[in-house]
């Protein structure tokens, strides 16, 4: 018998199962991975639904003025193809509405862009957050199975140091008889 041997059976002894430890150790590990990946998934973000509610009706606001202008100036031309109005205030409407149109155009473009950095922002603190948990869970994580390495080594050194004294037992009372 090697000393392997007598390292194993006396791990054994002291309740240390290895392939179980190992299988818990992976199950543990499986666990962890899978709530890493899914927990982005579980997470709300920071905009609630009256926001959203709100720059929408804004937006469907804007895009309905636009239209208006933009059917106003149809009628306008119509008007002018028709006779009903002169050229000098033909051109004094028409700029009028393609200044109120380019305006309207503008400001949903401004909207769109607010809308974009906004979405960006949220995105980004979305996965910082995420990548603070994780590093916060993380070396949680790494100081738990430290913890655990530690209590499988003390219990590897007792089990150990009980096998030394159980072999010392024996040895001092195999001598004795041979004194008496």
């Amino acid at each position: 018998m090697n000393s392997q041997d007598l390292d194993l059976n006396s791990l054994q002894l002291a309740g240390f199962d290895l392939p179980l430890s190992l299988a818990v150790i992976a199950g543990v590990a499986v666990v962890y991975t899978l709530y890493l990946a899914l927990s982005p998934l579980l997470e709300e973000g920071e905009i609630s639904t009256e926001e959203w509610s709100r720059m929408e009706d804004e937006s469907l606001a804007l895009l309905n003025r636009r239209d208006r202008v933009i059917a106003e100036l149809k009628d306008l031309e119509f008007e002018a193809a028709m006779n009903k109005i002169d050229d000098q205030d033909l051109s004094r409407l028409r700029g009028q509405y393609e200044r109120e149109a380019l305006r309207l155009i503008e400001a949903l473009d401004q909207q769109a862009s607010n809308y974009a950095q906004e979405i960006d922002s949220e995105v980004n603190a979305t996965r910082e957050a995420a990548r603070s948990r994780r590093a916060a869970k993380k070396a949680s994580a790494e100081s738990d199975s430290a913890e655990v390495v530690s209590k499988e080594t003390d219990s590897v050194k007792m089990a150990s140091k009980e096998t030394d004294t159980e072999q010392r037992n024996e040895s001092t009372s195999v001598e004795e008889p041979a004194h008496v």
